[in-house]
């Protein structure tokens, strides 16, 4: 089977299981999600094999869709930008 349709196999059963849409912001554009180790912030596994131990494992707790946005933020800061923005008082 080739690489890429092989990938992109288990993004579809990965989000298949997990859910089509982002957890934090509800982004539901294909392109933008992926998933996201709660557990392991800086893994040093390639994608691929994350997504095949995601379906492999099926741990909603461990593994959620989110969005490249929120990724970046979780990675950041350890908190989503959408959440932090709602938790910071207005001026």
């Amino acid at each position: 089977m080739n690489q890429n349709k092989y990938y992109h196999k288990l993004i579809f059963r990965c989000l298949s299981y997990y859910g089509k849409e982002c957890e934090c912001c509800k982004e539901n554009i294909r392109e933008y999600l992926t998933i996201y180790d709660t557990q392991e912030l800086d893994a040093k596994e390639s994608r691929r094999q994350l997504l095949h131990r995601a379906v492999k494992v099926k741990d909603r707790t461990r593994y959620k869709v989110l969005c490249l946005n929120c990724v970046k933020g979780y990675r950041e800061n350890g908190i989503c930008y959408h959440k932090e923005k709602s938790t910071t008082p207005s001026p």
